[in-house]
């Protein structure tokens, strides 16, 4: 659209605000209308642990092993994905997932290049069928700084019920959802 085009229309708008009894500043007719856009992306995905030996009900030292991808993303930045991963050895049971507050970090892997470290606080709830545990936090370093970030991962209870075998649960699968809002400065 052109300046002269854009102005006319900026004209109309402000005419017919003015016909439907709307106050309408005087620079409404020379001024050049913004648009404002919170760099937002929303990206759905996986994640994939595997506890080794299984988690039971009663605490013991298990191996965690977490793989998650996140794409595709959609929003501004156009044309990114993600991938986070967890390579641990910890004290852990099954009660221990469901733990219902907890702090900690994680490190996305951006596909263009770039990570940021997001630290968070860790929440989860359970419903007759699933158990949803959502990480809220910001980006405190690496690419995005500042960005907010809200990251929910979704299993299915019934895939908890080998904590009640003496092989334990070895393997659990999340649907995931992250929303990183506030990319750019």
């Amino acid at each position: 659209m052109t300046k002269l085009s854009l102005t006319a229309a900026t004209i109309a708008v402000a005419a017919l605000a003015l016909t439907l009894g709307a106050a309408v500043p005087a620079s409404a007719a020379t001024s050049t209308p913004t648009l404002s856009v919170t760099p937002t992306l929303t990206c759905l995905g996986s994640t994939t642990s595997s506890y080794s030996p299984g988690l039971t009900n009663q605490p013991r030292t298990v191996t965690v092993r977490s793989a998650s991808t996140f794409a595709p993303c959609v929003g501004v930045p156009a044309g990114y994905t993600a991938t986070a991963s967890l390579n641990a050895t910890r004290r852990l049971s099954c009660t221990d997932l469901l733990d219902l507050s907890s702090t900690g970090s994680s490190t996305l892997r951006w596909s263009k290049g770039g990570a940021s470290v997001f630290s968070y606080t860790r929440t989860a709830t359970r419903n007759e069928l699933t158990t949803v545990v959502t990480f809220t936090g910001t980006i405190t370093s690496g690419q995005f700084t500042g960005a907010t970030v809200v990251e929910t991962a979704t299993a299915l209870n019934t895939d908890l019920n080998a904590c009640q075998t003496s092989a334990g649960l070895t393997t659990l699968g999340y649907t995931e959802q992250l929303v990183v809002t506030g990319l750019l400065s």
